[in-house]
């Protein structure tokens, strides 16, 4: 697997849980349920935290 194939699967990872979250948060205002609402902004943090951690693009030991 190359670094190309890593960096596209993350970046399918991060948009699924923006996306899910975005359903959740929607489907949580709508439904004036708060637990859809706490779990649809834990999956945006989650996916900004990946993100930031992995920084695809970046070549292995910083630089």
């Amino acid at each position: 697997m190359t670094t190309a194939d890593n960096d596209r699967g993350v970046r399918r990872v991060v948009h699924a849980l923006t996306l899910t979250a975005t359903v959740l948060v929607v489907c949580g205002f709508l439904t004036h349920s708060v637990w859809l609402l706490g779990a649809g902004g834990w999956m945006v943090i989650v996916g900004f935290l990946i993100e930031l951690v992995y920084r695809p693009g970046r070549p292995p030991g910083g630089a």
